[in-house]
């Protein structure tokens, strides 16, 4: 999914919420938005809340791989409940319409 769409759907969902804001500026507003949350899980062991879209648990895994030990990542992602934000829709689950 590209950016873009993303801002043309939150502007054909709720056009008075980016008001006269450019598309070019929301853009820029999500891909900020995001590096800023690929950076926290990059640089913490935790679990990084984002309202609205779930829980991020980040936990660094000792592997042993030819005689050699490494460290990585493990981001583990969990949707938000079935509440959207707050507006009593139900989250579409894969299979249902």
């Amino acid at each position: 999914m590209k950016l873009i769409d993303i801002v043309k759907h939150i502007k054909n969902e709720k056009p008075d919420l980016l008001g006269k804001l450019p598309e070019k500026k929301a853009v820029t507003l999500l891909r900020e938005s995001f590096v800023h949350l690929a950076k926290l899980l990059d640089e913490q062991d935790e679990v990084i809340k984002v309202p609205g879209l779930g829980s991020f648990r980040t936990r660094s895994v000792e592997k042993e791989k030819e005689g050699k030990k490494t460290t990585s990542k493990r981001i583990i992602f969990r949707p938000a409940a079935s509440d959207l934000r707050g507006t009593g829709k139900k989250a579409i689950k894969p299979g249902n319409k």
